[in-house]
């Protein structure tokens, strides 16, 4: 693949994007000056003839499955069971059995933080996804899974770090980010995962 390298030890510990290290931002820079945001999620839920598949979300306050009407914006559709916001402008806490039942039925690209109250990096990585996910209200949902309360969904996702963001869509990791990084460049890597995986 062309662009990308093997980081060195200390550009690993910095997250990858360390100074001098503009590589991945260059190619994601490069991929959202040809494609806008709206572009590559419209793309991503839809099928080859250009209409939505489907428009399902699980709720990930109360567990209820949301089929949405096809013109209701996501942004402000609400559970029928507990009235939440379906995709809030907020990371979500959630649990292994909620999120097995979200990848199962989501419209919605899902980008799950697996953290741990103990890990240090993981409160700086709260305050910059919870930027990201303001951004991209709507267009993506955002949840937290505690690893300390739940090792045995690390293990079923091969989470081995702290703190790791996974992207899930239609049920399947699309990408994977280990380190904590500032919130524009977690929304590089968000919209630079998401053209790569339409």
């Amino acid at each position: 693949m062309t662009g990308f390298r093997a980081c060195s030890k200390r550009e690993y510990r910095d997250g990858c994007f360390g100074a001098g290290s503009n590589v991945l931002r260059d190619r994601f820079a490069g991929e959202l000056k040809r494609e806008s945001r709206e572009t590559i999620f419209k793309k991503m839920n839809t099928n080859i003839g250009g209409h939505v598949t489907r428009r399902e979300l699980l709720c990930l306050d109360c567990g209820q499955v949301n089929r949405l009407p096809p013109d209701r914006p996501t942004a402000v559709a609400q559970c029928g069971g507990c009235g939440q916001l379906l995709a809030p402008a907020a990371v979500q806490e959630t649990t292994p059995d909620r999120l097995a039942a979200a990848l199962r039925t989501d419209m919605l690209p899902l980008i799950v933080e697996f953290w741990a109250p103990w890990c240090g990096p993981c409160a700086k990585m709260d305050a910059e996804l919870q930027v990201v996910a303001n951004r991209f209200q709507g267009d993506m949902r955002f949840a937290k899974l505690n690893a300390e309360a739940h090792p045995g969904a690390c293990a079923r996702y091969g989470v081995q770090a702290m703190p790791t963001l996974v992207l899930f869509r239609d049920g399947r990791e699309q990408a994977r980010h280990i380190g904590v990084q500032p919130s524009v460049l977690i929304a590089e890597w968000v919209v630079g995962s998401a053209a790569r995986s339409t």
